[in-house]
């Protein structure tokens, strides 16, 4: 699940995701993919605007906050950076 800060990030988000998460088959693992900054330096040399514009990265400890929603609600979930 991609983590965009102020998009898909927000508690109400990450609830419902569990919810919809568990209806699925068991085991199931949640992958967060927290938002980086890498693609910024393409958009500057290819003088694109950044889809993501002046947003910050959600911070660590707002990470192991989400992931920590999920597994409250029992799935396993592992941050891929």
């Amino acid at each position: 699940m991609p983590l965009i800060p102020g998009v898909s990030d927000t508690d109400k988000n990450i609830t419902a995701t569990t919810r919809f998460v568990q209806t699925l088959r068991p085991g199931l693992v949640v992958n967060v993919l927290p938002d980086h900054r890498c693609g910024m330096n393409k958009c500057n040399v290819l003088d694109l605007p950044c889809p993501m514009g002046d947003a910050q990265p959600l911070t660590h400890a707002r990470v192991a906050q989400i992931v920590a929603m999920f597994e409250a609600h029992g799935l396993e979930c592992e941050i891929v950076r």
